[in-house]
């Protein structure tokens, strides 16, 4: 499974911001975050997914993201950036 992201921005101008338009380690109340994240098996089980099976890249740059986070509740990571590259 992938998840992405992508900014979208016109020809010969700046990245515009991604999530709220702060970095992922500015953390709760200011980053954008995906939490609660679980997988679900073919038997309809929800499950936090393996540390192992989790790899991200962003523009350091332009944006960021957090490694994944994991709880009983599932997984989480902040991600974004102000942009402007």
């Amino acid at each position: 499974m992938k998840l992405g992201g992508k900014v979208v921005y016109p020809e010969n101008s700046r990245a515009s911001p991604m999530g709220s338009g702060h970095m992922y380690y500015e953390g709760d109340k200011k980053a954008a975050k995906f939490d609660h994240i679980k997988f679900i098996d073919n038997n309809g089980n929800a499950f936090a997914p393996d540390r192992s099976w989790v790899s991200g890249y962003a523009s350091a740059k332009c944006y960021g993201l957090s490694d994944f986070t994991y709880h009983d509740f599932g997984s989480s990571f902040y991600y974004g950036g102000p942009g402007g590259c």
